[in-house]
């Protein structure tokens, strides 16, 4: 017979086994459950790492995205004669899938098939309506010669473009770029100064406020001679009508006498700084420039003169000069000499340079044919291979151009030059 010692060391013992029974129970399903979970949590990793590799693989820049890299295929969707001599062209990508967005005021960069030219003509041109649409406007002045030059003839592009250029045809487009647009982290005043077809960035400015419902004032004051040559005339006034923020001034140089004050036109004369005190109490705005180089010279000076901080001063550097700022000099511009030999190769010329100018408008003085297109160094379209010495850029340009080439339309020589045109 068993004491009660002995019981309750029996029953003891008996508690302990089934404890040890239970934590190695325990301790297999756990180990079992930790293995499973390992080898889920291995194949999450696995099926991460082949998402990452692929995401890490694809470019840069995808069609999903809108953006492209080089030239790509455009169909011209629809023309709009604005004037006489401007048309408005509305493109839409040939392969029909998106197209990357742009900031107001930045241009296109086109190249065109024209009909008597051994080589695509390539062009830039400064979209015309509010980014955020499934196509791209531009519009187009046609280039007419200088009176006391007519055996120029019109402009290749623009001539092309509004004489040849059919619905259905297809042009080669490079993704919008430039560095002139609409500051948008302010709300500062706005005010647009134009002249001529200087007016298309600033309608992609206006049409970009009204797009996104900004309350920001903004003015345009627009030069052109008089109604005929008026683009976007009937469109802009309907704007401002519309939008008690939009506030539009024409100026016509030399009106019609169909040309009716105060409708067609406010005042009878040129966009001024002058003008611009009569209209504003104060320059505590922000101003934006484009037009022909005189027009953009003379009032750049004009609002420095008013008081007007350069950084305030933002202005389109198409055309055949660029405005001379005292704010950003070029590095090298004194060490540049006054004169120096240029020597264009195949045309057999050698023609000093006087220090003045860029060699492309040194080429085009001495009538040496050269192709070009933004005149600011963006494009590569002037791009000419430099056979023998150097060559300086505005300081803060960095051109992109093949090497062993130059962008003339931005160098000046550093000594004597040859070049291969």
């Amino acid at each position: 017979m068993l004491s009660i010692p002995s019981i309750v060391l029996a029953i003891g013992l008996a508690f302990c086994a089934l404890a040890l029974g239970q934590l190695v129970l325990w301790s297999s399903s756990s180990f079992q459950l930790f293995r499973r979970q390992s080898r889920s949590f291995e194949k999450q990793q696995t099926e991460f790492r082949k998402h990452l590799s692929s995401f890490n693989s694809r470019p840069a820049v995808t069609n999903a995205q809108g953006g492209w890299q080089g030239f790509r295929n455009f169909v011209v969707d629809r023309l709009v004669k604005e004037t006489a001599n401007t048309t408005s062209v509305y493109l839409r990508p040939a392969d029909g899938k998106p197209i990357i967005s742009f900031f107001p005021g930045q241009h296109l960069t086109i190249r065109l098939m024209v009909p008597g030219q051994s080589k695509p003509v390539v062009r830039c041109y400064t979209l015309s309506d509010a980014p955020g649409k499934p196509y791209y406007r531009i519009s187009v002045k046609e280039v007419l010669p200088p009176p006391d030059r007519p055996a120029l003839g019109p402009g290749k592009g623009s001539s092309f473009i509004n004489r040849m250029l059919n619905v259905g045809d297809v042009v080669e487009v490079r993704e919008p770029s430039g560095d002139f647009f609409l500051n948008e982290d302010s709300d500062r005043m706005i005010v647009l100064l134009a002249g001529g077809i200087g007016i298309t960035p600033m309608v992609s400015i206006l049409e970009h406020l009204i797009a996104t419902q900004s309350n920001r004032t903004a003015a345009l004051l627009y030069g052109v001679r008089n109604g005929s040559d008026h683009p976007f005339k009937d469109h802009l006034s309907r704007l401002a009508q519309r939008h008690e923020n939009i506030h539009v001034v024409n100026c016509y140089s030399g009106p019609e006498p169909r040309d009716r004050p105060g409708a067609d036109f406010q005042v009878n004369g040129f966009v001024s700084v002058a003008l611009l005190q009569k209209i504003l109490s104060h320059p505590d705005a922000e101003f934006y420039l484009c037009g022909p180089p005189p027009f953009m010279k003379s009032l750049y000076d004009g609002l420095l003169a008013w008081g007007v901080a350069s950084e305030d001063i933002r202005f389109e550097a198409f055309g055949p000069a660029s405005i001379k700022t005292t704010a950003s000099p070029s590095s090298e511009s004194s060490s540049e000499p006054q004169s120096v030999p240029v020597k264009f190769v195949r045309s057999d010329q050698l023609v000093n340079w006087t220090g003045t100018g860029s060699l492309l408008e040194l080429a085009e003085q001495h009538q040496i044919p050269i192709d070009s297109g933004c005149r600011a160094g963006s494009c590569g379209s002037c791009s000419v291979a430099l056979l023998k010495g150097e060559v300086s850029y505005p300081s803060d340009h960095k051109p992109k151009c093949t090497a062993g080439h130059c962008l003339m339309c931005i160098a000046k020589p550093k000594g004597g030059v040859e070049l291969d045109l």
